[in-house]
C-alpha cells in the first residue's frame, strides 16, 4: 500500500510540474532563489494561480490513479485507494493555505501531499501528515 501511495503522489507531482500552476511555482522560485519549502513557493502565488495548481494536482491524482487500475496494479496483496475531491477550488486552496499556517513546522511537506489530507476520502489526517514534515527534510 505504502509503495503505490508514493507511486501516487510522484505520479501528482509530475503532472502539476506540467501544469500552469506548477509552471508559475517553477517561475517563483527560479525568480527568488529556490524556495526552501513548499509553503514558501504557494504563499508567493495568488490565488488564481493556487486555484491552477489545485486543478493540476486533482487531475494528475485522477490520471495517477486510472493509470494503477489500468495497469492493473490492484490485485488480493494490493488495495487502491484514490482520493476523491468535490469541493470546489477555492476549498482547496483555503485549506492547503490553513495547513501551512496551522503546521509551520510541516512547511517542507509538498503540496501534493497536503491536498490529499483534504479530499473526500483522505488516507491520513492533516495533522499526522504535518506529524511527518521530517521524512520531508
Amino acid at each position: 500500500m505504502r509503495i503505490f501511495y508514493v507511486a501516487l503522489f510522484l505520479s501528482v507531482i509530475t503532472a502539476v510540474v506540467a501544469c500552469a500552476g506548477g509552471n508559475k511555482i517553477k517561475v517563483a522560485a527560479q525568480k527568488n532563489g529556490v524556495a526552501k519549502t513548499d509553503s514558501t513557493l504557494w504563499n508567493q502565488l495568488n490565488d488564481d494561480d493556487r486555484a491552477l495548481l489545485v486543478v493540476g494536482l486533482e487531475d494528475g491524482s485522477d490520471g495517477a490513479c486510472a493509470n494503477a487500475i489500468a495497469g492493473g496494479a490492484a490485485s488480493a496483496d494490493i488495495v487502491i485507494s484514490c482520493p476523491r475531491y468535490s469541493k470546489n477550488y477555492g476549498t482547496y486552496v483555503s485549506g492547503i493555505s490553513d495547513f501551512y499556517a496551522k503546521y509551520p513546522a510541516a512547511a517542507v511537506v509538498p503540496v501534493g501531499l497536503v491536498i490529499t489530507c483534504l479530499s473526500d476520502t483522505p488516507l491520513q489526517s492533516c495533522e499526522k501528515i504535518s506529524k511527518q514534515a521530517s521524512v520531508f527534510k
